[in-house]
């Protein structure tokens, strides 16, 4: 586990050096890496995006 956090971690210093990504929209795809990688650890899939009804549509 702590070698996908440091990967993790290696990539957002990458996105920030080379292009001074720091907001959601550019982190997501290191983040939803680290999710898919912990999650297959334990067995989990990760559903990068769900969509929830609500009343209000």
């Amino acid at each position: 586990m702590n070698h996908a956090i440091q990967h993790y971690q290696r990539q957002l210093d990458d996105l920030q050096r080379v292009a001074g990504a720091d907001n959601e929209g550019s982190l997501r795809d290191a983040f939803q890496t680290l999710l898919k990688t912990l999650g297959h650890e334990q067995q989990l899939i990760l559903v990068n995006e769900y969509e929830i009804k609500t009343a209000a549509g």
